[in-house]
């Protein structure tokens, strides 16, 4: 990069020896002299240096005077521009990975809010079906109770009917009691007048007309016997219908029991899933709870990382600023070893046209000097372009392991993020089916107290109805009784 050279020029014609050799020149680059160990390479001429004075003046004078025979320099500038491109491309990242921080809270805000609308939809479906369930309920316990009153209705008709048959029992009883005494008198009476009667033949028509009372009188008692029998066969039918009535409510009570005893065992399952439900959620939260954990120590690892990252950075930055510097420092100093030979050559050059006249052979010397070269080595250049490139290597490694850390931290966190949210969606599932469950057991044990008082209620009207039944069962033989006397 760095590459300063110095020629010398002899003309031909003006050479005193009378030398028929053309011009001679030594031009030393970097690239000429890169397969050699040495840095500097240095020829003499051994012909006439010079033909006149008027040539080495125009040689040494015009060419020394001349701008361009002066080293153009050149500052380093790639370096610089390298560090602002680093700079750019770390604020660029840092605001990508702000961006990412702001989308991931707007993601957390919006996943609560999706949370929250979660959960208020599944508490008013679960009110809901808990409302339809307690409708249904009611409406079953209504139409059992409508069964109830029905049963009970007509077990009261058929009281009623027994009372009056009893009754109506009564009043034939009654009536025909009062009959036969009335025959019994009229037969005594006629057994008196029988002794007094002296005539056979109003004996006879009396007795006549006795047996035709008696028989009028069995009649009756005939009538009264199957009037009594048809009400007998009403009231038996009656009973029949009402034993049948009692069946059909026993087969309820049956039924009503067998759904009860369901109904005890599915509150003991509903209890039993409400335990299990409760482990499910006590494992589901401790899950949650070491899900929360690693999302915390994830964060802490991630800002520890962009800690690290942003150290990294300012120390590789430093480093590479560092390296620049010194390097623009040696070749500052290499710069100004080169300027300062090429001042001493100049004055070398001044001496040699001073001196041209008196000694040639100092002038000879003089020229060989002046031919040497004044360059900045290769392989110092090319060492120095090396380290700038491993250097930028090495920065970009390390920006690359960096956005690679950030990325698996990122991923990590999305991970934990979704474990966190399937958790929390098993906890909510977790939490509507025990609430279910005790609805429904609380549902089922009001159902089973309605039922079972209910039951109560007609197990004790039924006892009623039987001591009332046994009671007119004892009164009924003795009116037989007085039929068949």
């Amino acid at each position: 990069m760095f590459g300063f050279s110095i020629r010398t020029r002899q003309n031909a014609s003006g050479s005193p020896r009378g030398g028929g050799g053309g011009s001679t020149s030594t031009v030393a680059t970097p690239r000429s002299i890169g397969g050699s160990p040495r840095t500097e390479v240095g020829e003499i001429d051994t012909r006439a240096p010079f033909q006149s004075v008027k040539a080495a003046v125009s040689l040494f004078g015009g060419e020394g005077a001349s701008p361009k025979a002066r080293p153009v320099l050149k500052k380093p500038k790639t370096a610089e521009e390298r560090v602002l491109e680093r700079e750019t491309q770390l604020h660029l990242a840092v605001k990508e990975l702000d961006k990412f921080k702001e989308q991931l809270k707007s993601a957390e805000t919006t996943k609560a809010q999706a949370l929250r609308s979660k959960r208020t939809a599944d508490a008013q479906h679960a009110t809901k079906v808990n409302t339809e369930r307690s409708n249904e309920l009611s409406k079953e316990i209504a139409t059992m109770r409508d069964t109830l009153n029905q049963v009970k209705l007509a077990m009261v008709q058929a009281e009623e009917e027994q009372a009056k048959s009893a009754a109506d029992k009564e009043d034939c009883l009654k009536s025909l009691t009062t009959a036969k005494e009335e025959v019994d008198k009229k037969i005594l009476l006629l057994k008196q007048k029988e002794s007094d009667l002296k005539l056979w033949g109003n004996l006879e028509e009396k007795l006549e007309e006795s047996t035709e009372a008696i028989a009028v009188i069995q009649e009756q008692l005939k009538n009264v016997q199957e009037s009594d029998l048809e009400s007998l066969r009403t009231v038996a039918l009656e009973l029949e219908d009402a034993k049948n009535v009692l069946q059909e409510v026993l087969r309820e009570e049956n039924l009503l029991r067998s759904s009860v005893d369901a109904l005890k065992l599915e509150v003991d399952e509903v209890k039993r899933d409400c335990s299990k439900c409760k482990e499910k959620e006590e494992e589901s939260e401790s899950v949650a709870e070491n899900l929360r954990g690693e999302l915390e120590r994830s964060k802490v690892k991630l800002e520890e990382t962009l800690a690290g990252e942003r150290k990294q950075e300012e120390a590789s930055d430093d480093m590479h600023l560092k390296l620049l510097q010194n390097v623009a420092k040696e070749t500052e100093e290499k710069l100004q070893a080169a300027l300062e030979e090429a001042e001493e050559a100049k004055a070398a050059e001044k001496l040699v046209s001073d001196q041209i006249r008196i000694t040639p052979a100092r002038d000879d010397a003089t020229n060989s000097e002046t031919r040497d070269k004044i360059k900045l080595s290769a392989e110092d250049f090319e060492s120095l372009s090396k380290k700038v490139e491993v250097i930028e290597k090495l920065a970009q490694m390390k920006v690359a392991a960096a956005t690679a850390e950030v990325e698996a931290s990122n991923a990590s966190e999305r991970e934990a993020v979704k474990r966190l949210e399937a958790s929390l969606k098993e906890m909510e599932d977790i939490k509507a089916a025990t609430e279910d469950a005790l609805k429904k057991a609380e549902m089922a044990d009001a159902a089973k107290q309605v039922v079972e008082g209910e039951l109560q209620k007609w197990r004790q009207q039924e006892q009623n109805k039987e001591t009332g039944e046994t009671s007119s069962s004892h009164q009924d033989p003795e009116g037989s009784l007085h039929l068949q006397f």
